[in-house]
């Protein structure tokens, strides 16, 4: 945890304004990387993961990128159909040294996210606290990481009687907490949507829509041939 925050300095004030760009992938690619995820013994959030920390090496210089993965922090019994946000923060790390193919980065994403889970338990505030005991608390949240959130439910409107309702799009906060976070939808059967928030107080907006644009070029090639390296992958 001693890597410092991607995009900004640690003394970042917690929220700033927001922007976005958009991201798609179509249908066929997303079952060609699903089979790629069974092959290799994972899931397909693993390879998106995966892709997410070679666009963070590659534009922004981390050999080892820190993400953060919310999970749902729902295992205990008493937890499960109680109300309240029980969210917890998994750090994910994995390198990225000796330009791996993408197979290969896949496997160290796919081991370091099992390892994760194992102690999904641990608070992620705690474990901070623990490994940096000189740091203003008041700092923790406000430090700028790299966040993946990953849904893999249907997005379908509600049933109101006879009121018809219809999904039109994501609503934006105008605020982002995090520097820079990656928001991905997968619905089985059509195409993998998302998007790229980040803090426009961090980001210049040409090297978001960089990134952007290498996820999904990498996504598409490691689709096709996961064994080339991830330094040619986005070309």
């Amino acid at each position: 945890l001693a890597e410092p925050p991607v995009g900004g300095p640690g003394t970042a004030a917690l929220g700033g304004p927001a922007d976005a760009v958009g991201l798609r992938l179509p249908p066929g690619s997303v079952e060609a990387l699903r089979a790629l995820a069974r092959t290799e013994g994972g899931a397909l959030t693993m390879v998106l993961l995966a892709c997410f920390k070679a666009v963070l090496h590659r534009c922004l210089g981390r050999r080892a990128p820190l993400v953060l993965l919310p999970v749902a922090g729902r295992d205990a019994p008493e937890t499960r159909e109680a109300v309240g946000d029980f969210v917890n923060l998994l750090p994910l790390r994995a390198d990225c040294a000796g330009d791996p193919t993408f197979r290969e980065l896949f496997r160290r994403v796919r081991e370091r996210t099992l390892e994760a889970y194992a102690h999904q338990e641990l608070p992620y505030l705690e474990m901070w606290r623990a490994a940096h005991p000189e740091c203003d608390p008041d700092r923790i949240v406000a430090r700028p990481e790299a966040v993946f959130n990953y849904h893999n439910s249907v997005r379908s409107a509600p049933a109101l009687g006879d009121l018809r309702l219809r999904v039109v799009g994501e609503v934006g906060t105008g605020m982002a907490s995090d520097g820079l976070t990656l928001n991905l939808w997968d619905t089985p059967g059509e195409a993998l949507t998302g998007s790229l928030v980040y803090r426009g107080d961090l980001f210049d907006p040409d090297t978001i829509r960089e990134m952007a644009e290498r996820f999904e070029a990498l996504l598409e090639s490691a689709a096709s041939d996961p064994d080339r390296r991830i330094s040619a992958q986005d070309r």
